[in-house]
């Protein structure tokens, strides 16, 4: 592990950062430069390391880390207790073999699946690593100590490849709905199996509209249950905003048949 993380000047003009509140800005630079970061940007921080480092209670490390889920700019794991940085590859590009190799060993250390399949995806399209590099990583990825084996496949491999890939992107979709959405009730099981089904663009959706229905619920209990907001489709609703007689705007939600 290295003993410094370098941040670039232009971190203070990126336009995500600027409109950080000055805590948000603390943790976000904690994450990318706390003790247990690793040249892969996929590493293990235990909630209760966080709140020794940072001097933040539980209840502000969620609030935190949701706020940096909900933005896309990080995944947690509440069972493996391990975070990804999704734009880590940006700012630490794998520019030769020493890093690569690197960045393998660590990867193989990672108790979360999934997070490895996203780095895998992120770092091959990132087009930071030249042809010849891609060509080294395919090969260790395998193992640092296992040659690189070509293999033929068939097209219902290929297939099978495909629908496996496609899912455990669903899965991490899942989890970030999951966690975003914050009523965690029901069967789990049973919620993922409806938003497998959705199509892209329909996750796509509820990832653009899900914080403002968040917003107009802040109150758990008023808001629907997992299963049903996705059976009913809720993104589609549309929220209206009315004004109580003190003044004040309450958010309130109607669906968009209201209003034909």
């Amino acid at each position: 592990m290295a003993t410094y993380r370098p941040i670039h000047i232009s971190f203070w003009q990126d336009k995500f950062v600027l409109k950080l509140t000055p805590e948000q800005k603390y943790f976000y630079l904690y994450l990318m430069t706390n003790s247990k970061t690793k040249q892969c940007g996929v590493y293990e921080l235990p909630k209760n390391v966080i709140s020794f480092e940072t001097g933040y209670n539980f209840e502000t490390i969620d609030k935190l880390l949701q706020y940096f889920i909900r933005e896309g700019k990080i995944l947690y794991s509440e069972q493996t207790e391990e975070i990804i940085i999704l734009n880590w590859i940006k700012y630490n590009p794998v520019t030769n073999i020493n890093i690569l190799k690197c960045v393998i060993t660590e990867l193989k250390e990672v108790k979360n699946a999934e997070f490895v399949k996203k780095f895998n995806k992120m770092l091959i399209s990132s087009g930071y690593l030249s042809e010849h590099l891609q060509e080294d990583y395919k090969g260790l990825i395998r193992g640092l100590d296992t040659p690189c084996k070509k293999e033929t496949k068939t097209e219902s491999q290929s297939e099978s490849k495909e629908k496996t890939e496609s899912q455990s992107e669903k899965e991490i979709e899942f989890e970030k709905f999951w966690n975003l959405y914050n009523k965690k009730v029901g069967s789990k099981e049973s919620v993922f199996k409806k938003f497998s089904k959705l199509s892209d663009t329909e996750i796509d959706t509820i990832f653009e509209t899900l914080p403002k229905y968040i917003e107009s619920t802040p109150d758990k209990q008023y808001r629907k249950n997992p299963e049903t907001y996705i059976n009913q489709k809720s993104w589609n609703d549309e929220i209206i905003i009315k004004t109580n007689n003190n003044g004040t705007h309450k958010p309130q939600r109607n669906t968009l048949q209201d209003f034909s």
